[in-house]
């Protein structure tokens, strides 16, 4: 890749990447970038980030996706983390009376 998309090369690394740009009728351009080939995922985001940037309903595209997504991925992380919790093995060594 190119920092800044003409600047100095670096490693992007292995992995594939779908990027959108969407362009409201008000000249707003919302951009995004998507790991994986989901082009309608990308094409959403770079949608929103659009709307978000103008600030046409921003307050309610926050409260309404926005936060239930944030909320939902800590819900997630928080069961992953119990799942994991549960099948934690703790290791200790047990230490002779002998010097």
């Amino acid at each position: 890749g190119r920092a800044g998309g003409t600047g100095q090369r670096f490693n992007l690394g292995e992995i594939t990447v779908t990027r959108a740009a969407m362009r409201l009728d008000n000249g707003i351009v919302g951009h995004a970038y998507v790991a994986g080939r989901d082009k309608r995922k990308a094409e959403l985001a770079a949608l929103f980030d659009a709307i978000l940037l103008s600030g046409m309903e921003h307050d309610r595209l926050t409260r309404e996706l926005i936060e239930p997504l944030i909320e939902a991925r800590r819900r997630t992380r928080e069961t992953n983390s119990r799942k994991a919790a549960a099948t934690r093995v703790n290791f200790f060594t047990m230490v002779r009376g002998e010097d």
